[in-house]
């Protein structure tokens, strides 16, 4: 279900920028004619997606093992600060307020693709927790942070988007890797990690097992 909604969420928002993007357009023309137009034809529709990006989003966070991080955080705001620019943009024909509207969702799109504030890929923060941190233990805590927590949950057990249980996984250490290389099922592939960073993140993983 979680994964379902997350894809729903996700064209909401491309649906909703593309068509910032054309009332943009049409602002910039300086045409109020085809504005008022495109704003009557579309209105309760736009209210429906409006519904429908707060609702997924809303369903998500409260579903999410990590809880409402910083990354969050900024996200609902620049969600609805959007929203609030494309409003107050189109009615006052205001091409500042749309390019800011525009901005902000294409901001929140990129945002949802890195989670980090600073769309840094993952892969990027991933080598830095590898290199920065000062022993295994912690190297494997925060690239499993980073890569893996945001479905197993920070004791492995969350099963968010039917992440499996680390903490009764009977598989061997090599199992491990090559899953988390080629990824499986619902699970993607992290194939941009390096064998010694998988080699720590798979000893991490391993304190979970119950005894």
């Amino acid at each position: 279900m979680e994964t379902g909604i997350l894809h729903t969420h996700h064209l909401v928002v491309v649906i909703y920028t593309l068509f910032i993007a054309l009332n943009f357009v049409v602002v910039l023309a300086n045409n109020r004619n085809a504005l008022l137009t495109i704003k009557a034809k579309t209105r309760f529709v736009r209210i429906i997606f409006e519904v429908i990006l707060l609702g997924t989003g809303v369903f998500l966070m409260l579903k999410s093992p990590v809880g409402i991080s910083d990354y969050v955080i900024v996200k609902w705001v620049t969600v609805i600060l959007g929203i609030v620019f494309f409003v107050l943009g189109t009615k006052k024909m205001n091409a500042i307020m749309m390019a800011l509207s525009l901005a902000m969702f294409v901001y929140t799109y990129l945002l949802g693709s890195t989670r980090n504030i600073l769309l840094k890929p993952e892969e990027m923060r991933v080598r830095e927790a590898y290199l920065n941190e000062p022993d295994d233990q912690t190297k494997g805590k925060a690239i499993y942070d980073i890569a893996c927590a945001r479905c197993h949950g920070e004791d492995g057990k969350a099963g968010y988007r039917k992440a499996k249980n680390l903490a009764i996984s009977e598989l061997s250490e090599d199992a491990k890797a090559g899953y988390i290389k080629m990824g499986r099922g619902i699970m993607p592939s992290y194939s941009y990690m390096k064998e010694e960073e998988i080699q720590v993140l798979v000893k991490y993983i391993n304190k979970f097992k119950e005894k």
